[in-house]
């Protein structure tokens, strides 16, 4: 699998490249915003890491360009932690967030989820709902329903998890990512958002006070 670096700190690509090298990835290095995008367009990556703050220009620019040509994952790395920037890059298409510093082992598994997802063409979460993963659209009843980014991660992790209750910890852990700071409570928020969303499937989202929340079968109760 091919991975796009794109990082002008050279010690950081550089690592980056040893790293991802030893775990398989075929490892291409971009140092700026042209050579990024044209390492993009002639070497076709399946993946991108890439710096928000470049010499040339903004990650953000290179991020939109490619979400326009292509669904590739895109995961930013950043110096700046505040959720303004986090917005910012997730609207331009964005899949993932990931704040300097961090651990390498975490950035992986950020980077796998995102593969995992790519790789799988179309998932049959039950009966009625069907998502197009490379198109990163639901589909409930046959029906196309909007779905934000976190909504539709929440979803694939509740159903990768089915049957398992789910702490906000994790929750958070998984689908905003360890270096989450904000209010635990979001999850709460986005969880409603999730319930009135597949309100007319064949699903429900269970809640137990101290344990979580889980998915289960339509002729469940919510507790």
């Amino acid at each position: 699998m091919k991975l796009l670096i794109v990082e002008d700190n050279i010690d950081l690509n550089d690592m980056l490249k040893l790293f991802f090298s030893e775990k398989g990835f075929t490892v291409i290095q971009a140092f700026n915003k042209d050579q990024g995008l044209n390492l993009f367009y002639d070497r076709s990556p399946d993946v991108i890491i890439l710096d928000l703050n470049l010499p040339d220009g903004n990650g953000l620019e290179i991020c939109h360009e490619i979400k326009k040509n292509s669904q590739i994952p895109v995961l930013i790395l950043t110096a700046n932690s505040s959720s303004e920037d986090e917005i910012y890059g997730l609207k331009s298409g964005a899949d993932d967030y990931v704040s300097k510093p961090f651990n390498l082992e975490i950035l992986y598994l950020r980077l796998k989820t995102l593969i995992r997802k790519l790789d799988k063409k179309e998932v049959k979460i039950s009966k009625s709902i069907r998502v197009l993963t490379k198109e990163f659209k639901v589909f409930i009843n046959g029906q196309l329903i909007n779905f934000s980014p976190k909504e539709y991660d929440l979803l694939l992790y509740l159903w990768e998890n089915k049957g398992v209750f789910l702490s906000r910890e994790k929750i958070i852990n998984h689908v905003w990512g360890f270096d989450y700071y904000g209010d635990p409570r979001t999850v709460d928020t986005h969880i409603n958002r999730l319930r009135n969303k597949i309100i007319n499937s064949d699903v429900l989202i269970e809640n137990k006070r101290g344990r979580g929340y889980r998915f289960t079968d339509e002729n469940k109760n919510q507790i």
